[in-house]
């Protein structure tokens, strides 16, 4: 499908300093609209963990033994582990950018191993402190609000792109996250420092713990999106304007499509991609 041709099809926010400049509801969603937000749960994932106050850089093999003895909670954070599945590491720990989703499952693991309590319950917690009607969960079952789910949920994925959420409650989030409410300065610090840079189709961009981060054409933009069967999700920030963009949007996805392909990326994140053009456009 030719992008020009597609109709948007979710909910989009664009917030100054707790202020609404844009809202963009196509019905039936509205603010409070549930949609899987796939890896932007890496963002609320990377803040548990720096919330727990665990040693970023010594080995966690003590806690996951299954783990290569190298690898720490920083490699897993930065996607810089080589993490595979009952295999040893692709590369030396630390030394190479390769993302990973399965790190960031194991960064839930560890979150529940330490802190005895669910990774929902730690979900539950972290948004309880942003808003008292809040919408965000760890799904555990096959329907969100009115839409049906896509595909299969395995609950363990959630920490890597599992999390559900609403246009709300992740406006609530940015607010939270960047204004330093959440956060200590030197963990917000240690968040928004790129580690390793990637290529994206934005371009080159740093990525830190569970944030991109650009200075591209002289804007500072921290970033993440997010891809599953049938949901896609932007999530920017602005902090020297303190400017916010959200967008949520449902859309068709066959089994037989290559839902991570080049093309497909760019049908399914046009109308993304556009609010992203016209506002860093404003903010020259």
């Amino acid at each position: 499908m030719d992008s020009v041709e597609k109709k948007f099809n979710g909910v989009a926010c664009i917030t100054c300093d707790q202020e609404v400049l844009l809202l963009k509801k196509q019905p039936p969603f509205d603010e409070r609209t549930q949609f899987v937000i796939g890896s932007l749960s890496k963002q609320i994932t990377a803040v548990l963990v720096l919330r727990a106050h665990i040693d970023l850089h010594q080995p966690i093999k003590s806690v996951l033994p299954f783990l290569d003895d190298q690898i720490t909670v920083h490699h897993l954070l930065s996607h810089t582990s080589g993490i595979q599945a009952d295999a040893p590491p692709i590369f030396k720990p630390g030394t190479q950018f390769t993302y990973s989703n399965l790190g960031y499952d194991m960064l839930g693991l560890l979150l529940e191993r330490v802190s005895g309590c669910s990774y929902f319950q730690l979900v539950k917690s972290l948004f309880d402190e942003i808003s008292s009607s809040h919408n965000t969960l760890a799904p555990s079952s096959g329907t969100i609000g009115a839409l049906k789910i896509a595909f299969q949920f395995d609950t363990s994925k959630n920490p890597s792109g599992g999390i559900i959420s609403t246009l709300e409650d992740l406006c609530l989030w940015n607010e939270a996250l960047h204004s330093g409410s959440l956060l200590s300065k030197e963990c917000y610090r240690m968040m928004t420092t790129p580690t390793m840079t990637r290529d994206y189709r934005w371009g080159k961009v740093g990525y830190g713990y569970g944030i991109q981060i650009s200075r591209d054409t002289g804007i500072y933009e921290l970033s993440h999106n997010g891809l599953v069967e049938g949901y896609a999700s932007t999530l920017l920030y602005y902090p020297e304007k303190k400017v916010s963009l959200v967008v949520l949007e449902a859309f068709d996805w066959s089994e037989s499509e290559d839902l991570f392909g080049e093309g497909a990326r760019k049908r399914i994140f046009s109308f993304h991609d556009k609010f992203r053009e016209e506002l860093r456009n404003r903010l020259q």
